[in-house]
């Protein structure tokens, strides 16, 4: 496969997963009572398969586009590493308000809220400037060899973060949309 076909295909299970936060959001707003456990896998999807798993791929890509001698830096597709630097703190916020819900679910909840809105905010428009722009880029600029050494680092990454827990997290963002969208 070819190495932008996986970041694609990630994105279709991140973009399940953004549905589900969305859909989280509105019973916070609503004041609907929600699983616990449930805030925790989404958090934890988010902060290892779009985070940890995904980011670490793309900063491998912009590390190939920098060597093909593609400036990144400015402009729209320069500030994506950016992005990924500055969703951490509300990836943090959705982690402290997801334990804080256990003991003080009406402010654990506002926190939750709080901070998934902004980040669905900021990472939708993320998803798309990857999707329209850096991803066609990679692949006009990126030669078969090139593409090649990008394919063997994203194995690299598959291989530390576990075959068997990537197909969990495909599961998870199913199972979670089968819940609430």
């Amino acid at each position: 496969m070819k190495p932008i076909t996986g970041l694609r295909r990630d994105h279709a299970a991140i973009t399940v997963m953004m549905g589900v936060l969305e859909k989280l959001c509105a019973k916070c707003w609503q004041g609907e009572e929600i699983n616990p456990n449930h805030l925790d896998k989404v958090v934890e999807f988010i902060e290892v398969f779009i985070d940890r798993y995904h980011h670490r791929k793309e900063e491998e890509l912009f590390a190939a586009l920098r060597k093909a001698g593609i400036p990144l830096d400015g402009g729209e597709l320069g500030t994506i590493p950016e992005e990924h630097a500055s969703l951490r703190r509300y990836i943090r916020g959705m982690r402290e308000a997801a334990v804080d819900y256990r003991k003080q679910p009406v402010s654990g909840m506002y926190k939750f809220f709080i901070n998934a809105r902004e980040f669905g905010s900021v990472y939708l428009r993320h998803l798309d400037k990857e999707k329209n722009m850096l991803y066609p880029s990679a692949e006009w600029v990126l030669t078969g060899g090139e593409q090649e050494v990008l394919g063997k680092a994203f194995e690299r990454i598959d291989g530390e973060t576990g075959p068997a827990r990537l197909v969990e997290f495909h599961l998870l963002a199913n199972r979670l949309k089968d819940i609430y969208c």
